[in-house]
């Protein structure tokens, strides 16, 4: 989610060989995503769209900024509504050693990870706040335990990962527009869906079956977005069907990829709650 009257700004853009460029452009009112792409260069899809009465989509990466002003009204973290809202539990993932949603499929030795935990959105604040650059670091946090098994520990990350946000934080959900400012995204929502986690959290590379619109809200966030085609043998999809979209790569794959963009928000500070 995305907050201010910008919607996403590029921080920093590290170049790799053989990269794409992720074209930049600025919102414009009544404009589509089909006159945004074309006035950042990129060319309209030739394939058209599945549905033949729904407009296409770009079929490139594109940042955009300003496009998420009017009618958002999300407040900082720091701002004494959390802690209104502070005693509503929340569903988290709790991840230690390395772990990701891949160990619950195809544990590997070492890693420690937990999805489906439910926490009050006070603890995943304050679990936030202790991972924060220059913190102390967690103390004092609930050790969650896998039934029968050992669990991430004390030190786990908590990270409230794709959760819908109407059903997750529906005091944040009702401060959000149900639908983006562009004319392709009329009733073709599939969900609003909310990421809140603390510094070092990740999400391996995978591929989503559907389009999506990142709006960063609080924070900094590094994207990598790989070039369809020549990425599929590097990033190596996992065999198995639960995890056919997500890439067994350890390491970050030496192949063509569109330059990664770091995304941050127009609230940043010094403090860790900004």
């Amino acid at each position: 989610m995305r907050a201010g009257r910008r919607c996403l700004s590029a921080l920093a853009w590290a170049p790799t060989p053989a990269a794409q460029a992720v074209p930049r452009v600025e919102f414009r009112a009544g404009w589509s995503l089909a006159d945004l792409a074309a006035q950042a260069g990129v060319p309209r899809s030739d394939a058209g769209p599945a549905d033949p009465a729904q407009p296409a989509l770009p079929d490139q990466p594109l940042l955009i900024t300003g496009a998420l002003g009017a009618g958002w009204r999300v407040p900082p973290l720091s701002s004494g509504l959390w802690r209104d809202w502070g005693g509503r539990a929340v569903p988290v993932e709790a991840a230690a050693c390395g772990g990701d949603y891949r160990d619950r499929f195809a544990p590997r030795p070492g890693r420690r990870f937990e999805a489906g935990v439910r926490v009050p959105l006070a603890t995943l604040l304050a679990n936030i706040a202790a991972h924060a650059p220059g913190a102390a670091g967690p103390t004092g946090e609930p050790h969650v335990h896998e039934p029968g098994g050992a669990g991430p520990g004390p030190g786990a990350r908590l990270y409230l990962a794709q959760a819908d946000a109407g059903e997750a934080l529906p005091e944040l959900a009702a401060r959000v527009p149900a639908e983006p400012p562009f004319a392709e995204a009329a009733g073709r929502v599939f969900q609003r869906s909310l990421w809140l986690g603390p510094a070092g959290t990740y999400t391996p590379a995978h591929r989503d079956p559907y389009a999506n619109l990142l709006c960063q809200a609080w924070g900094a966030k590094a994207v990598r977005l790989y070039a369809p085609g020549a990425a599929a043998a590097a990033l190596r999809p996992h065999a198995a069907p639960v995890l056919r979209n997500t890439s067994q790569a350890r390491r970050r794959p030496a192949c063509p990829l569109y330059q990664w963009c770091r995304t941050e928000s127009v609230w940043r500070s010094r403090r860790a709650f900004d």
